[in-house]
């Protein structure tokens, strides 16, 4: 993956990776290369659904915390540091574009 996302020449890619510790043979690389390329769209197809799932779990804790917080705002006493917990749930708020 590294020697393709180099854009590096066959042999500037071998010597490269024995620098690496992996020794290869012309042929071997040149095997390896090709399917690496062939499995380009179920590799951006993996990588999207790993983005989905994360971005999906980092929504899920940020509606957690932002519940704890408005928790912790009922329950706070003082003026001043309602007014923090605001600003810190303000700030975890989704930024929106007005039109």
């Amino acid at each position: 993956m590294q020697t393709i996302t180099l854009k590096l020449q066959p042999a500037e890619a071998l010597t490269y990776l024995q620098d690496c510790g992996i020794k290869m043979a012309r042929r071997s690389y040149l095997r390896y290369k090709k399917k690496v390329e062939s499995m380009k769209w179920q590799r951006l197809i993996h990588a999207s659904n790993l983005f989905t799932e994360q971005h999906l779990q980092r929504i899920d804790r940020l509606e957690l915390v932002e519940e704890l917080m408005w928790k912790h705002y009922h329950e706070e006493p003082q003026p001043y540091r309602k007014v923090k917990i605001l600003e810190s749930i303000v700030n975890i708020q989704p930024f929106t574009i007005k039109r």
